[in-house]
C-alpha cells in the first residue's frame, strides 16, 4: 500500500475529506485534527509493509490517541464537575 493511499482512506471517513487536504497542504490546510492525523499516519508508514500490516499500524497510532485525548477530556470533565459543586 501507498501513503498516499492509506491517507485517503482516512480522508475519505473524516469531515470533507480534510486529512487528504491537510497531508497535501500542511499548517496552510488550517485543520489542525486532520493535520495531525495525517501526520501520525504519515510518521508511521513502512513502505515495506503489506497493507494489513499498515492497517494495523494506522488504526494503532490513532488509537492511541483517542485515548490519550480522551484522558483529557475526563480531566477536563472532572474539573467542570468539581467547578460546578463549589
Amino acid at each position: 500500500m501507498r501513503l498516499s493511499t492509506l491517507i485517503r482512506i482516512a480522508s475519505d471517513s473524516y469531515p470533507d475529506g480534510a486529512v487528504l487536504d491537510a497531508h497535501e497542504r500542511g499548517e496552510a490546510a488550517g485543520d489542525t485534527l486532520a493535520l495531525f492525523i495525517a501526520r501520525e499516519i504519515a510518521e508511521t508508514f513502512e513502505p515495506g509493509q503489506t497493507t494489513a500490516e499498515q492497517l494495523v499500524r494506522a488504526i494503532q497510532v490513532l488509537e492511541k490517541a483517542q485515548a490519550e485525548i480522551g484522558a483529557v477530556l475526563s480531566g477536563l470533565r472532572r474539573r467542570l464537575e468539581k467547578e460546578e459543586r463549589s
